[in-house]
């Protein structure tokens, strides 16, 4: 699959993950450190949502239905779940901190999803990225994080 770009950083899907690096600890085969996108039964991979318009009902005394006037174009929604993967939980930890360090005091950053159009004027939506969920494999570390951003304009 193709890569997502976050503020300029590669995130591959995590099927990347396997089959190459150093066997994890005791000799078992995990996933290589790094930060990935899930995929399979990890869960869905990166998605952008449709535009998102604010709209107006407008209704007349006397007549049946409602009509709509369009206001404007006021942002796209962009989710995906990210996958911290390392030896330890401080260096997963380490990881983690380190994206979010990278994007949480941006005004704004373009987002790729694999295979889509770099999008602008991202940010992380306030409670996108709170919690996550640990797991192990191959004597490896996961950590994964649901991640919610809001393209706010067009450009």
């Amino acid at each position: 699959m193709a890569t997502m770009l976050i503020a300029g950083e590669s995130v591959h899907d995590f099927a990347q993950a396997w089959g190459v690096g150093d066997p994890a600890p005791g000799g078992l085969t995990g996933p290589t450190a790094g930060n990935y996108y899930a995929i399979g039964d990890l869960g869905s991979p990166p998605f952008e949502g449709p535009s998102m318009y604010s709209e107006l009902e407008i209704v007349f005394p006397g007549l049946s239905g409602v009509g709509i006037k369009r206001m404007g174009w006021r942002g796209r929604l962009i989710t995906c779940r990210l996958l911290f993967v390392d030896t330890t939980k401080a260096l997963v930890e380490t990881r983690k901190n380190a994206l979010f360090a990278l994007i949480t005091p941006l005004a704004s950053f373009s987002i790729t999803v694999p295979g889509g159009t770099a999008r602008p004027s991202c940010r992380l939506i306030a409670g996108g990225g709170n919690s996550g969920t640990w797991m192990q494999m191959g004597g490896r570390f996961v950590l994964a994080v649901d991640l919610e951003f809001k393209q706010m304009r067009e450009v």
